[in-house]
C-alpha cells in the first residue's frame, strides 16, 4: 500500500514538472568568450589563416589532467570546424600523453567533418615537456605558423604570462 502511495506522489510530481517547464521554457545565458570564439573561427577560415590551440602543460595522471581534458574537448569542436579550411589549426601540448591524445582529437574531428583524407598527424605536437620549454615551443608556433589566434585551455602556470604577452606583442 505504501509503495502505490508512493509511485502515485512520483507520477503527480513528474507530471507537475513536466508542465511548469513546457511552461516556462528554460534559456540558456550567452557566453560572451563563446561568442568571440565562434567569430574567430569563423574569421580565421576567412582570412586563411591557423588557429593554435594551446592545451597547456598539465599531465593527465594527476589532478591537472581536468583542464586537459576539457581542452581536448574544444580542440575536436574546433577541429570539425576549420578541417576543410586552407590553413588548419594546430594543437600543442606539454605532456607526451596529451600531445597523443591531442593527435587522436584532431583525427576524430576531421572525421566527424567527413575529410579524413585532409588530417596531418603533425597538427598536434609536443613543444616541450618543462613549462617553460612548453611556452618557448608554441611561442615559436604562433609566430612562424600563419597562426591569427592563441586559444588557451588547459593547465597553465607562470608560463601562460609568456604566450599571451607574445600574442599580444604580435598583434
Amino acid at each position: 500500500m505504501n509503495e502505490l502511495i508512493i509511485i502515485i506522489i512520483s507520477a503527480f510530481l513528474l507530471f507537475a514538472i513536466t508542465l511548469w517547464k513546457r511552461r516556462s521554457p528554460s534559456v540558456l545565458r550567452e557566453i560572451p568568450a563563446l561568442i568571440r570564439l565562434y567569430r574567430t573561427l569563423g574569421l580565421s577560415i576567412e582570412d586563411g589563416t591557423r588557429l593554435h590551440i594551446s592545451l597547456g602543460s598539465g599531465s593527465l595522471l594527476d589532478a591537472r589532467g581536468g583542464p586537459a581534458f576539457a581542452g581536448l574537448a574544444m580542440l575536436r569542436h574546433i577541429a570539425e570546424r576549420t578541417s576543410v579550411s586552407d590553413e588548419p589549426s594546430i594543437a600543442s601540448a606539454g605532456d607526451a600523453a596529451l600531445g597523443l591524445l591531442a593527435q587522436d582529437t584532431l583525427q576524430s574531428g576531421y572525421q566527424a567533418a567527413g575529410v579524413n583524407e585532409l588530417y596531418i598527424p603533425t597538427n598536434g605536437r609536443v613543444t616541450g615537456l618543462s613549462p617553460f620549454g612548453y611556452a618557448a615551443g608554441a611561442m615559436h608556433i604562433s609566430q612562424n605558423e600563419n597562426v591569427s589566434a592563441n586559444i588557451m585551455i588547459g593547465h597553465f602556470g607562470p608560463e601562460a604570462g609568456l604566450l599571451a604577452k607574445h600574442q599580444t606583442a604580435k598583434m
